[in-house]
């Protein structure tokens, strides 16, 4: 897996890199490989042609014209890890196999104490999961990370301002990569480059790559503790000059409304937010003798056993969050919108208010062909985040 992924001095075996990772990120027919990397079909043929030759990939399928393309099985591992401000998670998987194959585990630590709590959780979880793929840390090629936080696309730095519990000036990518240098053996000094992105980029990655192949604009909503939006246009992620498009959980939706982390007032996550959701299920019950939920999959399990105020406060919520999205619509038109994190994992309740919403603010020729779908990939950003190291070469 490493020696495929160095970087290579010509530009023909660059093109050949390009086509080997788009592979490793999803075994595909031509045609489709065709559309992913943007690659002529006469160039996609040679290459897969030469692969086939050199014995590093299989066609498998009875038509010639729909045959897969499958790396045959390659040492190393692919990981990618999501370290968010309820849990952590991590997927990894042999090079050559396929997202199904992976492997994932996650924590309850969070990102929320500090460095030095959810960096210890994430090295171990990610030992755990490799062994469960049958390889050891000595053998992982390459690292993917996600964090619910503006990532620069140029320096892999955070873009300001730097919001709480990380501080200006750290580096939880380079972080990671010395821990695990250090926790493989010191012959892999300085080989690993932790690829980091927000997670709301790396969710609409794996929707579009493993869910949404055909869908030529997607949008992704991360929902949790924050709202964030990760936009893919023609397979590529969108992230803006600075790393900061789709920060929708900070477009204002009240004046005068509650103070946000970023310095603004009334932000969408400050009415939407699962703290925000929280707060107002509390307040609605005032002194009754019914104990509120702790968290936001106690309210949405509430929700979906038919508690009425937990039910109202998320399709509540989850109707602002589409009235917000109506001019984002406007502006992107997208295929499809997949909800991830607290809207995804409540499935038909908070869909379908997010739909009445789209629908109250976006254009009908907008609406009418879009697509709101509940994510179905468990760790969603934590997939896209292996992908992503994959195509970053992670060395």
């Amino acid at each position: 897996m490493l020696d495929l992924l160095s970087p290579p001095p010509a530009a023909r075996d660059r093109t050949r890199l390009e086509i080997i990772k788009a592979i490793m990120a999803k075994p595909d027919t031509q045609q489709q490989l065709r559309r992913r990397t943007g690659y002529s079909a006469a160039t996609i043929s040679g290459v897969v042609r030469k692969l086939h030759e050199d014995g590093l990939v299989e066609l498998v399928g009875a038509s010639e014209l729909n045959k897969e393309v499958r790396l045959l099985p390659l040492d190393g591992v692919a990981v990618g890890v999501e370290v968010g401000f309820s849990n952590i998670a991590v997927v990894a998987r042999r090079a050559h196999q396929s997202h199904s194959d992976a492997r994932w585990g996650s924590s309850q630590v969070s990102a929320a104490p500090g460095e030095a709590a959810w960096l210890d959780s994430a090295v171990a979880l990610i030992r755990e999961v490799v062994e469960e793929v049958g390889q050891g840390p000595e053998d992982i090629g390459t690292v993917g990370m996600g964090i619910p936080r503006m990532i620069d696309p140029k320096t892999q730095r955070f873009a300001p301002p730097v919001l709480a519990p990380w501080q200006d000036g750290e580096d939880p990518a380079a972080t990671l990569a010395g821990r695990l240098t250090r926790r493989a053996g010191k012959e892999r000094a300085g080989m690993w480059k932790v690829r980091l992105d927000n997670d709301a980029n790396l969710g609409a990655y794996a929707a579009s790559v493993y869910q949404y192949p055909l869908k030529e604009t997607l949008i992704y909503i991360k929902a949790s503790t924050g709202i964030g939006a990760g936009i893919v246009i023609g397979g590529n992620v969108f992230r803006g000059a600075r790393g900061c498009a789709g920060e929708i959980g900070h477009t204002p939706v009240q004046q005068n409304g509650r103070y946000c982390l970023c310095g603004g007032r009334g932000c969408l996550e400050t009415v939407i937010g699962a703290d925000a959701m929280l707060q107002n299920v509390k307040t609605h019950l005032g002194g009754r003798p019914f104990e509120a939920p702790r968290s936001i999959r106690e309210l949405i399990r509430s929700a979906k056993d038919g508690n009425p105020i937990c039910s109202r406060v998320l399709r509540e919520a989850a109707e602002q969050l589409g009235h917000s999205l109506g001019g984002l619509c406007n502006l992107l038109n997208p295929e499809v919108i997949v909800l991830g994190g607290a809207f995804g994992r409540a499935g038909a309740i908070a869909r379908e208010a997010c739909e009445s919403g789209i629908r109250r603010t976006a254009m009908a020729a907008v609406v009418d062909g879009l697509t709101v779908a509940s994510s179905e990939m468990e760790h969603s950003s934590a997939h896209g985040a292996l992908l992503m190291g994959i195509d970053g070469e992670g060395l």
